[in-house]
Formats: C-alpha cells, sequence, structure tokens
C-alpha cells in the first residue's frame, strides 16, 4: 500500500495571478463573441466557445461559414453575375476582418497557465467561472506534494530525527546540559527551517535537496 502523501509547499498567490488571467481571457472572449454576432452565422454557443477556444481550426472553419453565408444570400437575391458577387463580396470584408482581429487579440493573451481556462463556462449568453473552480486550482496550481513513498520515507526520516533531538534537548535541560549536538553532519542545515526561531523540518527543503541528490547521482551513473 502506498504511503501518504505530504504536501511540500502551498503557495496561494499563483490563484491571484490565474484570477487576473482568467478575467482578463473573458474580455476578451466579450469581444469575439460580439464580433461573431456581427457575422451573422446565428448565435454564439457554447459550441462556438469551444472551437474558439480548442480548435486552431476556428478561423479558418468561421471564414468558411461565413463566405458561404454571403454568397447563400447573394444567390437568394437573384444576383448570380459573376462579376457583380465579386464586387460585393469584396465589400463584405469588414465583419470577418474584425472576427479575425478579435481572435488573434485573444490568442495573443498570455495566460501564466494556459490550461485554466477550462475553468470558463459559457452559460446564459454570457461567460464566467466555474463555482469551485477556487479548490479545484488550489489543488492542480498551488500545491506541490511528494511524488513517491521514497520521499514521503525520506521527510518521516527526518521527522524522526527532529523528534529525537528535541528529546535530547529536554533530557538535557533536566540536568543542566549546555552540550548541543551539532548539526553539520549529514547537511541538516540544509534540510531544516530555523527562519522563524524555532527547529523544523522544511519539506520543501527536504525534498528539493533529495531530488537534487538523485539527479547528481543519476549523472555520475550516466558518465560511467
Amino acid at each position: 500500500m502506498s504511503k501518504q502523501k505530504i504536501l511540500i509547499i502551498e503557495d496561494r498567490s499563483v490563484l491571484n495571478v490565474i484570477n487576473i488571467d482568467l478575467y482578463g481571457y473573458i474580455r476578451h472572449l466579450n469581444t469575439v463573441k460580439s464580433k461573431y454576432e456581427d457575422l451573422e452565422l446565428g448565435a454564439f454557443t457554447a459550441e462556438i466557445f469551444d472551437k474558439v477556444v480548442k480548435s486552431d481550426q476556428a478561423k479558418i472553419e468561421i471564414t468558411r461559414d461565413y463566405w458561404d453565408a454571403q454568397k447563400q444570400q447573394l444567390k437568394a437575391s437573384g444576383i448570380t453575375n459573376a462579376v457583380l458577387v465579386e464586387t460585393v463580396l469584396a465589400g463584405s470584408n469588414g465583419p470577418i476582418d474584425a472576427f479575425a482581429a478579435s481572435l488573434r487579440q485573444l490568442y495573443k493573451s498570455r495566460m501564466t497557465y494556459p490550461e485554466s481556462v477550462e475553468y470558463i463556462r459559457f452559460d446564459d449568453d454570457r461567460f464566467g467561472i466555474q463555482k469551485d473552480y477556487e479548490h479545484l486550482a488550489i489543488e492542480k496550481y498551488c500545491r506541490e506534494w511528494t511524488k513517491s513513498d521514497e520521499e514521503v520515507e525520506f521527510i518521516e526520516a527526518l521527522e524522526g530525527i527532529h523528534k529525537a533531538y528535541e528529546t535530547y534537548l529536554v533530557a538535557a535541560g533536566k540536568v543542566n546540559a549546555t552540550y548541543h549536538i551539532s548539526r553539520s553532519f549529514g547537511t541538516l542545515d540544509a534540510l531544516f527551517d530555523s527562519s522563524d526561531g524555532k527547529w523544523q523540518v522544511s519539506p520543501l527543503r527536504a525534498i528539493n535537496y533529495h531530488r537534487e541528490a538523485c539527479r547528481n547521482m543519476r549523472r555520475q551513473q550516466y558518465r560511467l
């Protein structure tokens, strides 16, 4: 049975970055929606939203649909002369050019975490962010957990060292001992955190040290 994972770090400042990105992206989406509706191809639907966000062929497909619709309208109006058709179509570039420009702005918008666009919904003719997205985003983007049982065991071993040292300090205090165990062995200073005046296990420091040690070992094996 796998060991229960240990949280290494949780950085909720990432959530603020995602919030800013999502609302900025929605502003661009509103422009895209408006310019699409100017094409008079029908309502902007959830299907169109998915196409715009997920498909790099959206511009090509919607442009084709626009020109097909223009030609059908001319035909329905009885305009069949090829020269006249081309003349009328040449004057119809405005709406599709504006739509293409809105798509370019959307795709140029830089999202620090591009996959977070999955939290945007299109319901009742408006864009919004799904209600429980913060919980999902925190777990996916703000937290890092141990990746293996070996990493869990490494942190648990450090916790054991910490507990033993704390026990020693209590016992030493009872007999007025002044000797303190040196933490220089095993590079413990690199694995523990004393920034708040207390010596405690730092999962982030410990795992970074452990992973770097593993990478160095693999490099040495590769050289051999």
